[in-house]
């Protein structure tokens, strides 16, 4: 049985959790086209953004349902609210309770009204709309969280100038409908690079093969670290104690990517703080991966430093047997200071006391160099307290996956 109609007015993912559709896998997931209409037995809201619809019965009796993990059929799904309508029998909408009032991108279609952009965040339907549309034209990075702050907010003008309308501070008819209309950008069309033997190239694929994410547009770095690795790109014995990594910042523009810094540094404790850590855990060294976790500040709050400053949560192997290893070490996810700092240019062969675990460019003349740079990233510009992503790598695993020509 049939009670309502879901109508699908933009291409959109049906999902088996409410998260951004490009966080889920591909079992966890099932993409809608604009104009697909299905039957509904029942459905509900879900966290505000989201209706939960269990499928009905199509026309000839069959019970509509999708594939889920491992290819099981599901009939219940979430979607997103802002790319669909739920109907009656009759064609009329569903009304919620909690509808009242609630603005869309489809109330300013065909109207004179206009919105402050400073005043969408108050819409957190609309917010989340908005964001939803602009991630999937790979003008924003995810989640859509529904807090349409100063990042949101440039997005959108961006938005607005390729689509050649005159830049305002308001959301309008015309901003809506071109939104609602435009195609969403494939992940295929988004990672599809000009690829080469470089650095940049290689490390940039290998990203994509962790599923880590992947930066795109002028002023939008990745800041990267590989471990054992000199500034010629060949491998190193990593021994303990040296600044032997590299600090890299890579920009992607018109899918080339490239290598637009790139210094000596240390992911790694030195010598002093492995011996005689700071946490009778023993030392802490960041495991690799990527983490959205650090905003610019300065290092131990010493104005002549500034620095990228531990913000977010991150996992760090304990070094309690003071091997310099990370292998068979506890790991514990906190907030450790862990910052992005300078080594006061110490020898490359001594990091001595300069990291207790950080992240450490071995020269402060090079360090104020990075800072500088990721000064103009323009998500920075947008908002002075954007909470940086970092990607910290093992080179061994870099070559041996994407090796030098």
């Amino acid at each position: 049985m049939s009670n309502y109609i879901l109508k699908v007015t933009a291409a959109t993912p049906l999902k088996l959790k409410a998260e951004p559709a490009i966080n889920l896998p591909d079992t966890f997931k099932y993409q809608l086209e604009a104009g697909t209409q299905l039957p509904v037995a029942s459905c509900g809201k879900y966290q505000e953004i989201h209706y939960r619809v269990a499928f009905g019965q199509d026309e000839q009796g069959n019970q509509v349902a999708f594939p889920g993990p491992e290819g099981t059929l599901r009939n219940t799904w979430l979607i997103f609210v802002g790319h669909c309508q739920l109907l009656n029998a009759d064609g009329t909408p569903v009304r919620f309770p909690q509808d009242q009032g609630v603005l869309k991108l489809e109330t300013f279609v065909g109207k004179s009204d206009k919105l402050l952009m400073n005043a969408i965040t108050a819409e957190k339907l609309l917010s989340a709309q908005i964001q939803e549309r602009l991630i999937s034209l790979a003008l924003l990075d995810p989640p859509a969280d529904g807090k349409f702050g100063p990042i949101s907010i440039a997005a959108l003008k961006n938005f607005q100038a390729r689509v050649g309308l005159e830049q305002q501070d308001f959301l309008d008819g015309p901003t809506a409908e071109k939104l609602l209309r435009a195609k969403p950008v494939s992940n295929s069309q988004v990672n599809n690079f000009q690829i080469s033997n470089s650095l940049a190239s290689r490390v940039i694929q290998y990203m994509q093969r962790k599923n880590y994410k992947i930066f795109h547009g002028n002023q939008r770095y990745n800041i990267v670290y590989i471990e054992g690795m000199d500034l010629d790109s060949t491998l190193n014995n990593d021994k303990p104690n040296a600044f032997n990594d590299l600090r890299l910042v890579i920009e992607i523009v018109n899918g080339v990517p490239k290598l637009v810094g790139k210094w000596e540094a240390t992911t790694e404790p030195g010598k002093k703080y492995t011996l005689k850590p700071m946490s009778v855990r023993g030392a802490a060294r960041i495991k690799f991966g990527q983490y959205k976790a650090w905003q610019m500040g300065f290092h131990r709050r010493d104005k002549r430093h500034p620095a990228l400053v531990q913000a977010g949560k991150i996992p760090v192997h304990r070094d309690l047997n003071k091997d310099y290893s990370r292998a068979g070490d506890l790991v514990e996810i906190g907030l450790f200071g862990v910052n992005q700092h300078h080594g006061y240019s110490a020898s490359r062969n001594d990091v001595g006391g300069h990291s207790a675990g950080c992240l450490v460019g071995r020269s402060i003349e090079e360090h104020n160099q990075f800072i500088k740079l990721i000064k103009r990233d323009q998500r920075y510009l947008a908002n002075r307290a954007y909470m940086f992503e970092t990607t910290i790598i093992p080179g061994d695993e870099l070559v041996k996956h994407f090796p030098p020509g």
